[in-house]
């Protein structure tokens, strides 16, 4: 008798634990039943939209700025040139001489013209001369003119008139320009007329290049 008290009283306690057990959820996402039609869109789990991880980034696109093609990057040439000189090697200031240049400024230099630049002193009138070739400036400033045919620049500063004159485009060429520069000191002459004819009296006893 008292051993059927005993298990009924253990049955009784132990019912509790049994509902408790059977009231806690299980765990995982819920698998549809086979044959069960699929969730509709607001059923859906979050972890099925795409991961903004995969979505494609702005680097990932093609690329849509502008740049030069292949073979086409290098910079224009400064100018026209259609007799071109060359400089390379040449005395400049051998190719002319004072009776030359005394025809152009109106008096002769002080001392005879020679070697690869030079920069002469007149008296009458007083000014200074400088004739060289020197290496192509793309930037050069001054008012676009042309001299013998090619693209020059010409810059009066009101001192002086500096001209620039394209000699060759060839990228392979040291010294692509003719500088001619004519300083007037305290005379009333067209330093610019003066430079020019100058620049052109070089120009034309200029090899080809």
């Amino acid at each position: 008798m008292h051993i059927r008290r005993l298990g009924a009283a253990l049955a009784i306690a132990a019912l509790p634990l049994s509902l408790t057990a059977c009231a806690q959820q299980v765990g995982g996402s819920p698998v549809a039943a086979p044959g069960a039609p699929p969730p509709s869109g607001s059923e859906r789990s979050s972890t099925d939209a795409p991961s903004e991880s995969n979505q494609p980034s702005s680097s990932d696109s093609p690329s849509t700025s502008a740049s030069a093609a292949p073979g086409t990057g290098s910079p224009a040439a400064p100018g026209t040139v259609s007799k071109a000189k060359k400089a390379d090697g040449v005395k400049v200031c051998e190719l002319f001489t004072a009776d030359d240049v005394a025809a152009i400024v109106g008096g002769a230099p002080d001392t005879p013209p020679s070697g690869d630049g030079c920069v002469l002193s007149f008296s009458k009138p007083t000014a200074v001369l400088s004739v060289m070739s020197t290496v192509t400036d793309k930037a050069a400033a001054g008012d676009p003119i042309q001299i013998g045919g090619n693209s020059a620049t010409q810059q009066n500063s009101g001192s002086g008139c500096d001209i620039h004159v394209l000699l060759s485009t060839d990228p392979k060429v040291i010294a692509g320009t003719l500088e001619v520069n004519f300083i007037p000191i305290g005379a009333n002459v067209d330093a610019c007329g003066i430079s020019q004819k100058i620049a052109t009296l070089v120009f034309d006893k200029l090899p080809p290049g």
